[in-house]
């Protein structure tokens, strides 16, 4: 079987931005890769927003890896829409960092964005979401449900055209090498999604990290995890603004007024 060579960016890479780094580190790094993702979604008032993508690895993977400018290819996230920051290793703890958002204008945009983020044997690790937005007087109400689910195998981080160039091996690695590894000890890392909605977050399925919920799952940690995502907000921000609106509006026709009852009054 034909191994994988020692940097596997220089040959594989794709729009789906999870696979696109994790992969990467886990195809050859396994004994010592971990590695986690954060998935942060920001909704706006009008139910619009940012997908933000922060994969780090930790020391020991980014020395292994080497010049991240030279070994990681980003060229088809960027064409798919995403603005990247480059990757780059972090002075004080030795992480390399890589980073990508790319904007939604609706909950289907959004769903479309999550669901290209990647996939395992069970389907998509982010799937069934969706952003809900009410007005009504004075409040506008948000909502956004969705699930988060890993199968917990190894083979969850690949897909087709890795393995081929893997030699057939999902991450280049056979059964009894993962086994001798560790594999499955706490997993390979952990993917975490935030959800940030507009106003004062009401009820929630998940744990409150400063102004978003949180929810998380271990990365092939040889244990299936499905995790329902929902959370709910209140906000009236929309409805001062329309009624800042309407007020100078009134106030501009009562000026208008004003002068021409002056006006007509000469």
């Amino acid at each position: 079987m034909r191994r994988p060579s020692n940097n596997p960016f220089a040959w594989h890479y794709n729009a789906r931005v999870l696979l696109v780094v994790v992969l990467g580190f886990c195809a050859v790094l396994v004994s010592a890769c971990k590695v986690d993702a954060t998935v942060d979604v920001a909704v706006t008032d009008d139910g619009s927003g940012t997908v933000t993508v922060v994969v780090k690895a930790d020391a020991e993977a980014a020395k292994r890896i080497g010049d991240p400018a030279k070994a990681i290819r980003t060229d088809d996230m960027t064409k798919a829409g995403w603005v990247v920051v480059a990757p780059k290793v972090n002075k004080d703890s030795g992480e390399l960092v890589l980073s990508a958002t790319r904007r939604f204008a609706s909950s289907k945009e959004l769903a479309e964005t999550l669901v290209d983020l990647g996939s395992g044997a069970d389907g998509p690790f982010i799937s069934g979401v969706k952003v809900g937005l009410k007005d009504s007087f004075a409040r506008t109400e948000y909502s956004f449900v969705g699930e988060l689910k890993m199968s917990g195998a190894i083979d969850e981080l690949s897909d087709p055209a890795l393995t081929e160039v893997l030699g057939g091996l999902p991450v280049g690695r056979t059964p009894e090498e993962l086994t001798a590894l560790g594999l499955g000890k706490g997993g390979l890392g952990t993917l975490r999604v935030r959800v940030d909605l507009p106003g004062d977050v009401g009820d929630h399925t998940g744990k409150k990290v400063g102004d978003a919920i949180e929810w998380s799952a271990p990365i092939a940690s040889g244990t299936a995890v499905s995790e329902k995502m929902s959370v709910e907000s209140v906000s009236t921000q929309r409805q001062v603004q329309l009624f800042r609106v309407l007020g100078f509006g009134l106030l501009i026709a009562a000026i208008g007024l004003g002068i021409m009852g002056v006006l007509r009054r000469r």
